[in-house]
């Protein structure tokens, strides 16, 4: 559930990794673990999206590149609310978009899930999250017959582009889209009805044996 650092590689130029919320780096000159998660979206104390670059030249946030210099006494002066690429302040002259109230649930109860270690699903914090970015995963891919797909997009009544690269790797704007609504996916009440119809069958579901017991009693299987 951790982000990759924002760098750049062959496979991905360029990765947006790092997180921040513009007005609590402002406050507290700092960068938050939590923001480094794939789950994190949303800021909790401001309400507002976390964002994954610069504003000014959108390229990804690495304060260490900021720290790249052959004289080592202009480390000393360094900053790490800066871009490394244009050298403006992510904290100036940028614009917070207030989330919308079913992000900041979604927010709250991933959060609260993490920090009790449990939620009203299941007992472990990690039996949770797993399933999580697994379905979510599915819901984007283009691998024939996913009924996974068929069975969320049918329900849910949208329309859902697919991205063959892992989820950690995926847009801000992606992950926004896709993990609330498989959050509420997971906790809403599936029918029996549409398992028959869709044949969601517990080999097709969990074929790599890797999801906790709590997703086949949701599944009935």
């Amino acid at each position: 559930n951790i982000l990759p650092v924002g760098i750049s590689n062959r496979e991905h130029k360029k990765q947006y990794g790092l997180q921040y919320c513009p007005n609590c780096l402002k406050a507290d000159g700092y960068y938050k673990k939590n923001w480094r998660l794939i789950t994190s979206l949303v800021c909790l104390n401001c309400y507002c999206y976390l964002k994954d670059r610069c504003s000014n030249c959108g390229n990804p946030i690495n304060f260490l590149r900021t720290f790249t210099s052959k004289n080592t006494s202009e480390i000393k002066d360094s900053q790490i609310d800066f871009c490394f690429e244009c050298k403006k302040k992510l904290t100036e002259n940028y614009e917070s978009t207030k989330a919308t109230n079913n992000h900041i649930q979604y927010q709250r109860y991933i959060n609260g899930t993490i920090k009790n270690g449990y939620n009203s699903a299941c007992n472990y914090s990690f039996y949770y999250i797993k399933p999580l970015l697994y379905f979510s995963g599915l819901l984007k891919s283009s691998r024939k017959n996913n009924k996974i797909r068929e069975y969320i997009i049918d329900i849910y009544q949208i329309k859902i582009e697919t991205n063959q690269s892992n989820i950690e790797f995926w847009s801000m704007e992606e992950r926004l889209e896709i993990l609330p609504l498989i959050n509420h996916f997971l906790l809403s009440d599936i029918s029996d009805d549409h398992l028959k119809f869709y044949k969601l069958t517990k080999g097709y579901i969990d074929s790599e044996k890797i999801l906790p017991y709590w997703i086949y009693r949701k599944f009935l299987l």
